[in-house]
């Protein structure tokens, strides 16, 4: 790489594997490369670290203080990204969700779906894991690089909650997330493995945020060509997340419009035992909730999200957890597929 700036950056949904990868990676590259300056951008600014306890949790525990990471959002972040002479390595996606050059992209490591964007980025690695911090595990060692305890710590929080620590039931652990958990062993201790296979319960305990907070806290934007739609996971069922204590409509309301949207997904998983549920919510277009049932002709409506009466939901449509749309990483191909094809449907 050529001496310059290098920014790390991860998916917008700034959640704990984009949110350590960034960190972790930025380590990587700074020491492969000491003649870059090498900086790590996150999505989230500080003043939204108290909806990610699990994140708080982990940088408490490695004695990292966030409150010194620079965010996207910020005047400093958004200066840097205007800088002529940075380049960008994405981690988490292999899209840049920012206005990104092609030529711009020095780097890419992602375990979703291949969109092909810049393709002569070098490293250029996208494969299907668990979670992508197996895949920054295997770079170190590919290097032939030692990690510290810290970064072990982080990369084998990111996979044992990417994976449900490696619970079958979730359908998402590969080989290479067995692997590359294993070879962080020799940095971990046991009290260490009892802190990681803690962060699943923090990670659950929402109960200080609002409606609001738990929309934005995990929220990504699905491109389309006019289309404009949002997704939500939130570790929270149907039932609990439209309990009339918890949800709020002015809230619905205000976040949908700030966002410019016209469907917004919610992706809800719980535990014990482990399911998945969708919302959707589109209260001007019927037709686009249609299409989207008939697209996936498996998905059955659901009479009503328990505890919720009809009139209380207007616009929303529920479906029960099912195979296609078993995670976020899964469904986003198909939905951003399908607003493409109706959008043509449309004009």
């Amino acid at each position: 790489m050529n001496q310059g700036t290098l920014l790390v950056i991860g998916n917008q949904a700034g959640d704990l594997d984009s949110t350590v990868c960034t960190f972790c990676e930025a380590v990587l590259q700074s020491r492969l490369h000491p003649e870059m300056e090498t900086i790590a951008l996150y999505a989230r600014p500080s003043s939204q670290w108290y909806l990610t306890p699990e994140i708080q949790a982990v940088f408490h525990y490695v004695r990292i203080n966030t409150e010194a990471f620079q965010s996207l959002s910020s005047s400093e972040g958004q200066q840097l990204i205007r800088k002529s002479s940075s380049r960008f390595f994405l981690v988490d996606h292999n899209r840049p969700e920012w206005e990104i050059s092609e030529q711009d992209v020095a780097g890419m490591i992602d375990h979703h779906q291949d969109s092909s964007f810049a393709p002569d980025a070098s490293p250029r690695i996208v494969r299907e894991t668990g979670s992508c911090a197996s895949l920054i595990c295997r770079q170190f060692r590919s290097a032939g690089l030692e990690m510290t305890r810290t970064e072990a710590l982080l990369l084998g929080a990111a996979i044992i909650i990417d994976t449900g620590d490696f619970n079958p039931e979730w359908d998402k652990t590969r080989d290479i997330d067995r692997e590359e958990f294993r070879s962080l062993q020799k940095y971990i201790s046991e009290k260490d493995l009892k802190f990681l296979k803690s962060l699943s319960a923090i990670k659950q305990d929402l109960s200080d945020l609002s409606f609001r907070d738990l929309l934005i806290r995990d929220y990504k934007e699905i491109p389309a060509d006019s289309l404009k739609a949002g997704i939500c996971s939130i570790p929270v069922d149907q039932k609990k997340l439209f309990d009339r204590n918890l949800y709020s409509r002015k809230d619905l309301e205000s976040f949908f419009k700030e966002k410019s949207l016209d469907l917004l997904i919610i992706m809800h998983s719980r535990q014990h035992p482990f399911r998945r549920e969708l919302s959707l919510y589109c209260p001007d277009d019927p037709a686009l909730l249609n299409a989207l049932e008939a697209a996936f002709p498996e998905i059955k409506e659901m009479d009503c999200a328990p505890g919720i009466r009809k009139k209380d939901r207007p616009g929303w449509v529920f479906f029960p957890g099912m195979a296609p749309f078993c995670s976020r990483k899964k469904a986003l191909p198909l939905i951003h597929g399908f607003l493409n094809r109706h959008e043509l449907k449309k004009t």
